[in-house]
């Protein structure tokens, strides 16, 4: 597995990325626990590697394996918040659903967008591009869900205020998360 992710990194540099997309089909097939492992090496990271380079369709999608297979791939990509809200300012579908990997099931994340005036940007967006708004208004129901037990997590009242202070209408959103209830679990 080492010496795959070490040639399928080394392709990367050269604009190669299908390598890189095969290895992570084969992981996701049969090989995940050893892939998080090396994820732990820096010099082995996917996250650190693709940063380094423009982002593209191609390299957010791998992005978005990356960051959903190793979650602390998360921190490392939240770092480059920024370059990721203005590649969606830039008119990125791509974009937005990296940065939904990026935010799914993290209060941390989450806390670093409200940080970063993201809410602002994002809300700017969604007014101004069209073909963004069906993505984004996923983006802001997924914002606007409950957020699992911990220190950093916000209540849906203290986030549907954030998130008004930038948009019209998040009370109907609310509504209709709590009306559908499209992200629990049915048990």
């Amino acid at each position: 597995m080492e010496e795959r992710l070490r040639e399928a990194l080394a392709r990367i540099d050269k604009g190669q990325t299908q390598t890189l997309k095969d290895l992570f089909l084969h992981v996701a097939l049969s090989d995940e626990s050893s892939f998080v492992r090396l994820q732990d090496n820096l010099e082995l990271n996917v996250t650190l590697k693709l940063l380094e380079h423009d982002f593209t369709d191609d390299t957010l999608v791998l992005l978005q394996g990356a960051i959903l297979m190793h979650h602390s791939s998360r921190r490392i990509l939240c770092g480059q918040l920024n370059r990721l809200l203005t590649h969606i300012e830039g008119g990125s579908r791509c974009a937005v659903s990296t940065l939904v990997c990026c935010m799914a099931d993290s209060s941390t994340s989450l806390r670093q967008l409200e940080r970063a005036d993201g809410l602002r940007r994002l809300s700017s967006v969604f007014r101004k591009h069209k073909l963004l708004q069906m993505p984004l208004l996923e983006f802001f129901y997924l914002y606007l869900s409950k957020e699992a037990p911990c220190a950093e997590a916000r209540s849906v009242e203290e986030k549907q205020k954030l998130l008004g202070a930038h948009l019209a209408h998040v009370d109907a959103l609310v509504d209709d998360l709590q009306k559908y209830k499209p992200f629990e679990i049915a048990s």
